[in-house]
């Protein structure tokens, strides 16, 4: 068994998980299926912490049974989309375990407990930089039935063809593990297992992780579930929870060192090269991410721990309470943005896109080129006649258009004096750009439209005619000014406001705590276009499955930042 494939895939998927904060930890959850009963919610912590030594880098723990979250999400489910669902389910299933080997239905099935915890414990096994490095990988799966669990744990090395198995015992645990054929002396890295007691079956990639992990047991303060940092994570985040995501920050940066690991997740994972740890480790101490059930799907929790007690991030933290302008953001949406001051936001944004982490990216030249496409559309200066005088709240939305290939765009913020002098500053340029403004009324409600005289005709045979071309349309509703691209925008955002159904992007913001400091939805496209952008693989099975995503930061307090993501998940 070639151990060392099997598990440097699947340390590189969790360890992707981490570093995307809480998108990362959705991919373990939904490969194990979904999601449990709210019933059977766990207010617990990993209990196999205690196995994890308190210097690991990262640790992921499912706890729940996988076949509880796949029960209620399929009581959740319309009867037509079950069984659908359930195979979806039975494939991400199968896709956490397969990457160590594993069958779930025949290895694991009959006697798994509720709880599955991996970890990566050491960035090389035997601390020896002479021989190479080999960091070390733990999985510990919680035991229901004892009896079972050993059996099958005979079978799977039996299926394994090792022709000498070794057994020894250590703290009195017998461990498992293949013998080297050329040599006496134990071999550095070799599958290992070991049953302990009656409540765990531990795997590892070498018996020296194992005993590590036993160690850990037996002198408590060696430990994770010891360590003061892992414990001040855990208070950040409660209610109820079926999963948890921890990742010391300076414990990565030599895991991450090791050249097969850096070949194999940066060429796969391109946005991994893009996160500066060694910055991050001066400013934070470490991430927990809890994973919380939703009949709609799944809500992460997340917070960076700050180094030191106070250190604010050099960030300004902008509080809000965007949701009452999501009301005018149509259900067909493929990219909202809410929050407040978007002068701030543009500043931080732009800084990013010319000298910061977007700037390699190639999202960084289509939000350029997505900008200057308006500003040459609109003749307008977005940063001077428009991001200077949205110091109150804001949401922008994308909504696609089948007649036509560039979308139309909506954005609302709060009415004030400024917001009032801006659309008249606007009005002035459309007029020098050549531009009429007109009046109408569209469901009642007066709007002003930027609109062009073109020539325009249906064939060669007919003459030209003269139209009228819309260039932008905005309106004042309530305490609301509202801008679009079109008519057809401005028409649909008012009757948005105007429904008795709610959106799927208020549905999911409803999940996620106020006030915060804005929102990002992204649909099922746009989370397929970023995949790609990215290279996020790994999170390929997840994303199928996700109708959209909504992510939002809850700012920073003395201790750190704290922020969530919820999923919603398609046939929820």
């Amino acid at each position: 068994m070639k151990s060392r494939s099997f598990f440097a895939i699947l340390s590189g998927v969790v360890l992707g998980l981490v570093l995307l904060g809480a998108i990362g930890a959705y991919w373990l959850t939904a490969s194990a299926p979904a999601q449990l009963p709210k019933q059977n919610a766990s207010h617990a912590t990993p209990t196999a912490a205690m196995f994890v030594p308190r210097q690991s880098a990262v640790m992921v723990s499912l706890l729940v049974n996988p076949d509880r979250l796949e029960s209620f999400w399929l009581a959740e489910a319309a009867a037509p989309q079950r069984k659908s669902l359930k195979a979806d389910l039975g494939r991400l299933q199968q896709s956490l375990f397969s990457t160590v080997g594993l069958d779930y239905e025949r290895d694991l099935k009959a006697w798994l407990g509720d709880e599955v915890t991996f970890a990566l414990t050491s960035p090389d096994i035997d601390r020896d930089p002479a021989n190479g490095s080999q960091p070390g990988y733990l999985l510990a799966l919680a035991v229901e039935d004892p009896q079972v669990s050993q059996t099958a744990v005979q079978a799977f090395w039996r299926r394994t063809a090792a022709k000498d198995l070794v057994t020894e015992s250590f703290a009195g645990v017998p461990i498992v593990h293949a013998a080297d054929a050329d040599s006496l002396e134990e071999p550095e890295v070799t599958f290992a297992s070991a049953m302990v007691g009656n409540q765990y079956v531990l795997f590892a990639n070498s018996p020296k992780v194992i005993r590590s992990a036993l160690n850990s047991v037996q002198v408590a303060s060696l430990s994770l579930e010891s360590s003061f940092t892992y414990q001040q994570a855990l208070e950040q985040l409660s209610g109820q929870q079926f999963g948890v995501v921890f990742a010391a920050v300076a414990q990565m940066q030599p895991w991450l060192s090791q050249p097969f690991l850096r070949s194999n997740l940066l060429s796969k994972t391109p946005l991994l090269s893009l996160f500066d740890l060694a910055a991050a480790a001066q400013r934070y101490d470490s991430l927990m991410v809890t994973l919380k059930p939703d009949p709609q799907g799944i809500l992460a929790d997340a917070a960076g721990l700050l180094s030191e007690p106070g250190l604010q991030p050099s960030s300004k933290a902008v509080i809000t309470d965007a949701s009452p302008l999501l009301k005018f953001i149509p259900s067909g949406s493929t990219l909202a943005i809410a929050s407040k001051d978007l002068r701030q936001t543009w500043q931080y944004i732009s800084d990013q896109l010319q000298e910061g982490w977007l700037s390699n990216l190639p999202l960084a030249t289509r939000v350029e080129s997505t900008l200057a496409s308006l500003q040459q559309q609109w003749g307008i200066n977005f940063a001077e006649d428009v991001f200077d005088w949205v110091t109150g709240e804001y949401a922008v939305a994308q909504i696609p258009r089948a007649d036509q290939p560039q979308p139309d765009w909506i954005f609302v913020t709060q009415r004030s004096p400024e917001a009032e002098a801006g659309l008249d500053r606007l009005d002035q340029i459309a007029q020098q750009q050549g531009a009429s403004i007109g009046t109408f009324s569209l469901s009642d409600q007066k709007i002003y439209a930027w609109t062009k005289l073109v020539t325009r005709s249906s064939s060669s045979s007919e003459p030209a005619a003269l139209q009228a071309e819309v260039q932008g349309v905005h309106t004042t509703v309530g305490a609301y000014e509202l801008v679009t691209t079109s008519l057809e925008a401005m028409q649909e955002a008012l009757e948005t406001a105007q429904a008795d159904t709610q959106p799927d992007f208020q549905a999911a913001v409803a999940r996620l705590q106020t006030p915060n400091q804005g929102y990002v939805y992204l649909d099922r496209k746009m989370l397929a276009g970023l995949q790609a952008e990215f290279g996020l693989e790994s999170l390929k099975p997840l994303l199928n499955s996700t109708q959209s995503a909504v992510l939002s930061s809850y700012g920073v307090n003395e201790t750190g930042r704290r922020g969530a993501v919820f999923l919603h998940l398609e046939g929820l």
